[in-house]
This record gives structure tokens, sequence and C-alpha cells, in this order.
């Protein structure tokens, strides 16, 4: 296989990923308490990538910028 083919591939396969995650992280709800507890929990500690302030919960800013 020729390594633009590859690279196709590779690109699809990664778009494909990164619009799951996104579609994951804007249509997910939890009906049960303990798990909101535990995704709020999750929302609530910062931390810090390469500089820039992030949260754990919000996976859609990571998957645009991982897209990019």
């Amino acid at each position: 296989m020729k390594p633009p083919v590859l690279l196709r591939v590779a690109s699809v396969l990664t778009l494909i990923f990164c619009a799951g995650h996104t579609y994951g992280t804007l249509g997910s709800s939890s009906a049960d308490p303990e798990q909101a507890a535990v995704f709020m929990a999750m929302q609530a500690y910062p931390f810090e990538i390469m500089g820039q302030d992030a949260r754990t919960g919000s996976s859609t800013a990571g998957s645009a910028s991982s897209s990019a």
C-alpha cells in the first residue's frame, strides 16, 4: 500500500474517533445520581495541560484540539 493511502485511512479514522468522542460528550446524560456525582466531581477538578487550564470533564475542547 502506498503512503498517501495509509495517511488518508489514518486521517479518516482520526476524524471518526474525534467525532465519536465529541458526540458522546454532548449527548451524555446520566439518570443515576451516583454517576452524576462522579461526573460533577471530575468537572470540578482543574489541572494544566501544556500550560493551559483544563478540566477533566470538558473533552469537547480536547476533541477539537486533537483534530486540529
